[in-house]
């Protein structure tokens, strides 16, 4: 959320399509303004002066224009392709060629419509112009001043929601608010999510992240999941908890795992945690204990990472970028520590070196 400071000029620009005026007969006593010569069975007229139509041509390529439509700047006469790949400036939103009129704001050149759909930002509550003293959000949805007080929160995204719910959020039971964006593919279904438990382990195998233990897997609510977890953070999406028994002097252990899921979740936030979860599981089951906390956050991280860089939706990417820029010390600078040894080792090499050791290289 950043605070958008803004100024903007409406301007016209001083390109000016034309269409020539041709001739076919001759043209009397006419010289060409190119050459000084007379003008001698058919000519061309533009802007009321006379050319041979070989010397109406353009300032770029120096080609003769011809019969074609054209564009003046400047003084300059030029033919569509020059001016419109050379001459005119690139809409910074779309970068197709300025024709017309455009908005210059800070700094950069825009085609009306770009600016007014894309740019000037509409406070998703009054729907007025936040434009010189809004704030806008992580998914670009912006809200003005006086109504950041009333903007709710969507619990996956951290994107503002309209209070009044009218866009397709939607209020759960235990009083998480999820954004349109994110409702749209919310996952509620145990067993839809057990399958895209199957899916996410796959994925990981494919990777050489094999997870071979069994474990059970319940979707809760926001009160559930802060019930298990010792330390309840906003971002938390789930817990694994693991639980060893041994008999007969420890020459027996048992290992019992259990994935608890919120309800609700977007597909590929769903697949990041699950993937983030499954790599707990394989940690409590492979790796000496109890780990660095940066480590081990940073590599359940990396899990989700890697099973969302499969993802090319634009969703998907939205949630990859959430997981590189996170500004947390364990999951953030976790994560991006992992990233750079596995870069360095290769991943499988990486899981070697954390089934002997509990504490980073770093």
């Amino acid at each position: 959320m950043f605070n958008l400071l803004v100024k903007y000029f409406l301007l016209l620009s001083t390109s000016v399509m034309l269409v020539a005026l041709f001739t076919s007969a001759r043209v009397e006593a006419a010289t060409c303004t190119y050459c000084h010569q007379e003008i001698v069975n058919s000519g061309i007229t533009v802007e009321g002066k006379p050319f041979h139509v070989e010397h109406f041509m353009c300032a770029n390529c120096l080609k003769p224009i011809g019969e074609e439509d054209f564009y003046r700047d400047n003084g300059n006469y030029y033919d569509r392709h020059c001016y419109e790949n050379f001459i005119t400036d690139k809409c910074k939103y779309c970068l197709e060629p300025i024709i017309g009129k455009y908005i210059i704001f800070e700094s950069e050149i825009y085609h009306l419509a770009c600016f007014d759909e894309n740019i000037d930002k509409k406070c998703l509550v009054c729907n007025e112009s936040a434009v010189g003293g809004g704030f806008v959000d992580i998914r670009k949805n912006a809200v003005c001043r006086r109504h950041l007080d009333v903007v709710l929160d969507c619990h996956s995204c951290f994107g503002y929601v309209s209070p009044d719910l009218n866009d397709g959020s939607k209020r759960y039971s235990d009083g998480r608010i999820i954004c349109r964006k994110c409702q749209a593919t919310a996952v509620e279904d145990d067993s839809e999510a057990i399958l895209i438990m199957e899916e996410v382990k796959a994925q990981l195998a494919s990777a050489g992240l094999v997870i071979e233990r069994e474990f059970n897997l319940k979707f809760v609510s926001v009160q559930e999941l802060s019930k298990l977890s010792s330390s309840y953070q906003r971002d938390q999406l789930g817990v694994t908890r693991f639980r060893k028994t041994e008999i007969l002097a420890g020459l027996v252990s048992f290992q019992d795992f259990e994935i608890f899921i919120l309800s609700g979740l977007p597909l590929p936030q769903l697949k990041a945690v699950l993937a983030h979860e499954l790599m707990h599981v394989w940690q409590f089951a492979n790796a000496p204990n109890p780990q660095n906390l940066q480590l081990c956050e940073g590599n359940c991280q990396y899990a989700a990472y890697l099973v969302l860089s499969d993802d090319d939706s634009e969703e998907g990417q939205f949630f990859s970028r959430f997981i590189e820029e996170h500004k947390d010390s364990n999951y953030g600078d976790g994560f991006r520590f992992v990233s750079a040894e596995v870069k360095k080792r290769g991943f499988k090499p990486w899981l070697e070196y954390l089934k002997v050791n509990k504490n980073p290289p770093w």
